[in-house]
């Protein structure tokens, strides 16, 4: 699968961890886009605040599985036309496990903002998990049989059952993974229990 990215996409430099946790932080906001999505196997410190860790999304890997992480450079999707498409953050998925078929992969958006704002990001944030996912399946870089997640993490927020009616909406849940097979994850933590399986 990491091949078949970078032959559509060789401006796409992968990343590969195999440690106990990896941070996934989206640095955009806080520093003016001079930095974007970063993947840290410690947890790193928030630029704008000295001595304050930055909000992340955090993936557990305690089977030490050799994960590999890619990131979408902005305007990365584009259509027909050549105009820029709508794309989450980023993907990983494993390296190695079984056979590839079988092998999950996850889709990254990190919505990097304050509570008032989440509802509207959330929504936004399924669209563009959502356009990215279709355009690995119309490259036939993912197959159907991969199981596919999409996280959307809110990492400001230390606790996402703030606001139960908002995140647990099991029938946005239902129709995503009816229409297109997307198991959805709202959390900024996730743990990678297998090669087909993540959870949280």
């Amino acid at each position: 699968m990491k091949n078949k990215i970078q032959h559509f996409y060789p401006s796409i430099s992968t990343q590969t961890f195999n440690d106990a946790e990896v941070y996934v932080a989206d640095f955009s906001e806080r520093t003016n886009s001079a930095r974007g999505v970063e993947f840290h196997p410690s947890h790193p410190s928030c630029p704008k605040t000295e001595g304050q860790l930055m909000d992340c999304l955090l993936i557990r890997n305690p089977k030490g599985f050799t994960l590999s992480f890619v990131p979408f450079e902005n305007q990365l999707f584009k259509d027909e036309q050549g105009n820029d498409m709508e794309q989450c953050e980023c993907c990983f998925f494993p390296l190695a496990i079984n056979t590839i078929d079988n092998n999950f992969i996850s889709f990254v958006e990190i919505k990097d903002c304050k509570s008032k704002n989440i509802s509207i990001h959330k929504d936004k944030a399924i669209s563009q998990l959502t356009t990215s996912i279709r355009e690995f399946r119309r490259k036939e870089i993912i197959c159907d049989k991969q199981r596919m997640y999409g996280i959307i993490s809110f990492p400001r927020m230390k606790k996402l059952y703030f606001n139960q009616t908002l995140i647990e909406d099991y029938t946005e849940y239902k129709r995503l993974y009816k229409q297109e097979k997307i198991h959805l994850l709202i959390t900024n933590e996730v743990t990678v229990v297998s090669g087909e399986k993540i959870v949280y």
